[in-house]
């Protein structure tokens, strides 16, 4: 089975809402906490992994409180590799 590129994962920092302690976020612990399929995801640590795409994309990043629901997460567009 072939699959499409829908999410652009990006790890980072982020302060917990519950204990106010700073974590990291790997790309793979959000692509589990939003329940993706890790085959329709591109994880986006330097942005030289959006060389070349062209389309829109679901942005996952880490959340504040913890809604980890990407209907509520952004559409980027990239155009050959260029955001706009």
């Amino acid at each position: 089975m072939e699959y499409k590129i829908k999410y652009l994962v990006s790890p980072g920092r982020i302060s917990s809402a519950h204990d106010d302690d700073v974590h990291y976020i790997t790309g793979n612990q959000l692509i589990k906490l939003y329940k993706v399929r890790w085959q329709e995801c591109i994880i986006v640590n330097t942005g030289d992994e959006t060389r070349g795409l062209h389309g829109e994309f679901i942005s996952l990043r880490p959340k504040f409180h913890g809604d980890y629901d990407e209907s509520k997460c952004p559409l980027v567009s990239y155009n050959y590799g260029v955001l706009v």
